[in-house]
């Protein structure tokens, strides 16, 4: 299975101009780079939130597609909305930034903004289509990502407790 997927991938990435090469690879390095960094920072909690993010934005994104039905700008396909590129590299993205803050995410959201551009680009998709993408990888990551940075506390004080949260953007 993972042979094909390499397959189809590399098929896609060979007849595709530089611009377009990048936005296939970062669709399968984005999230590979951001499990990685669970693995790097030992965040097997955050791997498993990672990993529900990415599936349920895929089968989201799939879902979409198969039930929307819309011509891509370059007539090869009903499959145009939403971008599948743009969703997986938004959703890894949004849980760099919402698990780890702005040191990983703020370089993860240009990278898939530039993942997105490259689609409108290669005319595979139109913004409508890259945007729908991007909110759906945020919103489905952002539903399953705590952030480890947050932090709920309760602070004893003269004759009452003080309960307070704290969270780094």
């Amino acid at each position: 299975m993972l042979t094909s997927f390499a397959l189809i991938v590399y098929s896609n990435i060979a007849n595709a101009s530089g611009l377009e090469k990048f936005g296939s690879a970062m669709q399968v390095l984005m999230p590979v780079t951001a499990a990685g960094i669970t693995y790097v920072e030992n965040d097997r909690e955050g791997f498993w939130q990672l990993a529900k993010s990415e599936v349920s934005t895929a089968l989201l994104t799939e879902g979409l597609k198969a039930g929307i039905h819309s011509q891509r700008p370059n007539q090869r396909g009903d499959d145009s909305f939403p971008s599948g590129h743009a969703s997986v590299t938004f959703s890894a993205a949004q849980f760099l930034q919402q698990r780890y803050g702005s040191d990983y995410g703020i370089p993860a959201y240009v990278l898939a903004s530039v993942t997105a551009y490259s689609r409108v680009h290669a005319n595979e998709h139109r913004w409508r289509d890259v945007i729908g993408g991007a909110a759906l990888g945020i919103g489905s990551t952002y539903y399953f990502t705590e952030s480890k940075q947050s932090r709920l506390a309760l602070i004893p004080a003269q004759k009452s407790v003080m309960l307070s949260y704290q969270r780094v953007w």
